[in-house]
Order: C-alpha cells, then sequence, then structure tokens
C-alpha cells in the first residue's frame, strides 16, 4: 500500500470513534494489517496523520501527548 492509500483510511476510521476516545494511528488498523505495513511507512504514516489533523480542522482531531514507546496518542474532539 502506498503512504496516501493508508492515510486515507486512517483518517476514514477516525468517523467510527465516539466524541472524548482517545487513540493512537496503529489502533485504526487491525492487528494483522498494521503489523504487514513496512516500520518506516508506519513512521511516516504517523508524520503524515499528524499533519492531516493540523490541516484538517473538521476531522476534529487533537494531539494529546506521547506514551512511554513515543507514540502519539489523540483524542476525538
Amino acid at each position: 500500500m502506498k503512504l496516501k492509500d493508508l492515510l486515507e483510511e486512517a483518517t476514514k476510521q477516525t468517523e467510527n470513534l465516539n466524541s472524548g476516545e482517545s487513540f493512537m494511528v496503529k489502533e485504526l488498523f487491525r492487528g494483522i494489517e498494521w503489523n504487514r505495513i513496512d516500520r518506516g511507512l508506519r513512521m511516516n504514516l504517523g508524520r503524515a496523520f499528524l499533519f492531516e489533523i493540523e490541516k484538517d480542522l473538521t476531522l476534529n482531531i487533537e494531539k494529546l501527548k506521547k506514551n512511554s514507546a513515543n507514540q502519539q496518542i489523540y483524542i476525538k474532539k
């Protein structure tokens, strides 16, 4: 898969979240799907997702903090 396709899938999955729910990008994919994505591509996806939510405010996603594994945590407003 391409980065653009993965980003589109991730942002689409945020529609299924309830307001106030926190999540990480990897949780927007089924476990096996996430593990099949190349590590470098996963890291690029994380950056792209952050830029996307900062650019597109209609997604109603807010950046929170990073966890101990340095993974960004988000919350749906």
